[in-house]
């Protein structure tokens, strides 16, 4: 008996010996897993979470570490060089583009996914702005975006606003307010402290929780989608990244029909696969545009829609607008041989537009609308791109 007891007992600290031994083995792989590191603006924080954690189910020496925050602060961590993540995610071409003109993303590496629409929005006790024409209104006094020189947003809306001819009537009747970022620009709007704004369709009223209250705001009106070009998140690949083989991996997860399924819960799915990548620090640029003008505000104009063009031709065209009014634009003006205010293509100035089936002789001088049409501009800088 005693010596049965003896055995049962031998056997008992040899099993438990066991299960501490395969314990902290898993401890050790679960604390020895490769690290992932993903910057993702706060507004994609639940699809990215979900992602992260389906990836790690299938690739279980992984560990998915997501920070999450602001796509401007995710930005200058990375420009200023203070930390450098695996994987970029961008809410828009601004913050890729910013990064790809530094040499910091994997251009190659980048594809875009989930298609946003812009929207206007108001408080939602808001009794005056009802519809987009409401903004021109005189008790309309405040209009928030996010800052359009960091922020997708903020370079869509103004776009936007600028096709749709509102936003020199705005900049001159209304207070512009310009945010950091497009979370504090929403608060403004919940706190009634703005009369309206404009935001994606999506974020981060379905993807994000804890933001901003989306009974404090109401959804007014939607944009024309031909006020803007498409538009859509991107990811990408630090040149810095020291896992770029799983970063690829999981960038390949997002596209697989389990990644894409988690993301249409979140309306981030559709046609992605179509979806073009983000522009280029280093794009191939086959249309070059020069435009010669006195860039008073007479002119204006001209020099805000032709710098809608790089983005509208996704990065092909490169646009240089030079005011001839100073020294340096005036030597530069009277090389071109024109004798007033034009535009050069690729260097010409001239053009035969098909039109009806009929050809147009065009000569890009002098006013826009009066003398030459975008249309026209734009059917030529087709036919230089398609050369």
């Amino acid at each position: 008996m005693k010596k049965n007891l003896s055995l049962i007992f031998i056997l008992a600290i040899f099993l438990g010996f066991l299960m501490a031994m395969s314990y902290f083995s898993r401890r050790a792989n679960h604390n020895n897993r490769t690290p992932l590191n993903i910057y993702v603006p706060c507004g994609l924080t639940l699809p990215f979470k979900e992602l992260g954690l389906a990836f790690e189910q299938a690739n279980q020496n992984i560990k998915v570490e997501g920070t999450f925050d602001n796509a401007v602060v995710l930005t200058k961590f990375i420009l200023k060089k203070e930390k450098r993540p695996d994987l970029f995610v961008s809410p828009g071409k601004k913050e890729t583009s910013m990064l790809a003109q530094e040499g910091l993303l994997d251009e190659p590496s980048v594809k875009a996914f989930g298609k946003y629409e812009l929207i206007l929005i108001a408080p939602s006790n808001s009794k005056e702005i009802n519809s987009l024409e409401d903004l021109l209104k005189d008790s309309v006094k405040v209009i928030v975006i996010a800052n359009p020189n960091y922020n997708s947003i903020g370079e869509y809306s103004v776009m936007a606003l600028k096709k749709l001819g509102y936003w020199d009537k705005l900049q001159k009747s209304k207070s512009i307010m310009l945010t950091n970022t497009p979370i504090e620009a929403l608060t403004f709007i919940a706190s009634n402290k703005a009369d309206a704004g404009i935001h994606y369709n999506v974020c981060p009223f379905e993807t994000d929780t804890g933001k901003v209250s989306q009974g404090a705001i109401k959804v007014v009106a939607q944009l024309p989608s031909e006020s803007h070009p498409p538009i859509y998140n991107y990811i990408g690949i630090l040149t810095e990244s020291k896992n770029k083989k799983i970063a690829q991996s999981f960038i390949d997860f997002m596209f697989s029909p389990k990644g894409q399924e988690i993301l249409s819960r979140y309306g981030l799915a559709g046609n992605v696969k179509e979806a073009p990548q983000a522009p280029s620090g280093q794009a191939v640029t086959k249309v070059n545009i020069q435009a010669y003008y006195p860039f008073n505000e007479e002119h204006l104009y001209i020099k805000d829609y032709l710098e809608t063009l790089p983005e509208k031709f996704n990065g092909q065209v490169k646009v240089e607008c030079v005011d001839f009014r100073s020294d340096e634009g005036y030597v530069l003006w009277r090389k071109t041989g024109l004798a007033c205010g034009g535009i050069l293509i690729n260097g010409k100035n001239k053009f035969s537009i098909s039109k009806d089936g009929k050809a147009k002789e065009v000569e890009f001088l002098k006013k826009i609308d009066l003398f030459w049409s975008k249309e026209e501009l734009e059917d030529a800088i087709k036919q230089e791109l398609g050369k």
